[in-house]
């Protein structure tokens, strides 16, 4: 199981430090990704990453040049953001919970949305950017746990005038999500509503992740110099998974039905398979043998005795490990016309495999064979990387 753990205990977290981090987990291959993105969103040298040092911490630090830019509409425009960055559904999703958990508490203390800074382009770009950072990454499917974060107390300017710290967006925030907090006594705003916004949809608030062995490490870095490190962490590692194996033998089903139970659990089970077996009195059935995180146990019982008609399930609790995995988009040339694909790439085993999703929408579109379209696309990728397919 992937780990990842968002460490702001030393100097708080804004969007454009957790951003950072994310970009520098990805080293000078992600970055020069996200430029080339945001340049073809927004434009040249407005919004872009460099290396820098704060206190003996060497990380990445946006680089803010953006002008006084503001959106009438929020949501229109993080769609509109959403498409320029090509945002995959776990993206969107994350951009739209950010989004409504700051809108929410907007209205919970001002009585309607009243946004003022959040209209701000530099506000779009630190929750889209950081949602394609994570798809990039390919850690959306990961566990995020945070640390208690860190928040000043005093006050500070922003469009609503002077407020006091904790700013009380920030403190909604962390009330609603049981996120722990320690308070410092100077006065700096370590700790922004978008910070505690993208914590808060990324870990419910979750503070305690299991023994864990820690794989790499990326460091944001704060545009203030506060006297200290101006930084916030994200730490990556990996955990034996606790997962569940549900197994009932059928032996009165079509294949249409086990075909309809396959597209129900598509995407909240982790693996479902048939295996043919001989039953009590030579009937033949089926072995349907379903593999599911513990959270959504209860529930796949439910849609395995509803869809099936099964009089009961075994239930087997074992650990699993899983090789880390990280997501490269790529293009390939197909008769002529330019196709992006995802490549699936695990440095440590040095294997690739190409998202069969984007083969057959080649194959649909060139009207070819699917097999003719594999064999295509396997030979580009096995030429331009020396991995193995």
């Amino acid at each position: 199981m992937k780990i990842v753990v968002i460490d702001s205990s030393m100097a708080g977290a804004s969007g454009d430090k957790i951003l950072s981090a994310f970009v520098d987990l990805g080293e000078e291959r992600l970055k020069l990704e996200m430029e080339k993105l945001i340049t073809n969103a927004i434009g040249d040298k407005l919004f872009y990453f460099d290396k820098k040092e704060s206190y003996g911490f060497t990380g990445i630090k946006a680089i803010n040049k953006l002008a006084d830019v503001k959106y009438e509409n929020l949501m229109e425009t993080l769609e509109n953001f959403s498409n320029k960055f090509q945002l995959g559904n776990w993206g969107r999703k994350f951009v739209n919970e950010v989004a409504s958990i700051i809108l929410d508490i907007e209205r919970e203390i001002h009585g309607k949305e009243d946004l003022h800074d959040l209209k701000e382009l530099d506000f779009i770009l630190e929750i889209v950017c950081t949602a394609k950072a994570i798809e990039i990454l390919g850690i959306y499917d990961a566990q995020f746990f945070t640390t208690p974060i860190k928040i000043g107390v005093g006050w500070t300017k922003c469009g609503h005038g002077i407020i006091p710290l904790p700013a009380p967006a920030t403190l909604s925030i962390v009330k609603k999500f049981s996120i722990p907090i320690f308070l410092s006594n100077e006065n700096e705003e370590f700790t922004t509503p978008t910070g505690a916004a993208i914590i808060a949809a990324l870990t419910r608030g979750k503070t305690s992740p299991p023994i864990f062995s820690v794989s790499s490490m990326g460091i944001g870095i704060g545009e203030r110099d506060l006297g200290m490190p101006n930084i916030t962490r994200i730490i990556i590692g990996s955990s034996e998974e606790t997962i569940n194996v549900l197994e009932c033998n059928i032996d009165d089903i079509s294949g249409e039905i086990l075909g309809w139970f396959e597209e129900k659990l598509r995407g909240k089970v982790e693996d479902v398979c048939f295996l043919p077996v001989f039953m009590k009195k030579g009937r033949s059935g089926y072995m349907v043998r379903v593999v599911v995180k513990p959270e959504n146990l209860r529930n796949i019982i439910e849609v395995i005795m509803r869809e099936l008609g099964s009089w009961g399930v075994k239930i087997y609790t074992c650990n699993r490990v899983r090789v880390e995995k990280e997501i490269l988009e790529d293009f390939v040339k197909i008769r002529g016309k330019e196709y992006k694909i995802r490549i699936k790439m695990n440095k440590n085993i040095r294997r690739l495999k190409v998202e069969y999703e984007d083969i057959k929408e080649i194959a649909v579109k060139e009207g070819i064979p699917l097999r003719e379209a594999m064999d295509l696309v396997m030979k580009q990728v096995s030429q331009k990387y020396s991995f193995e397919i």
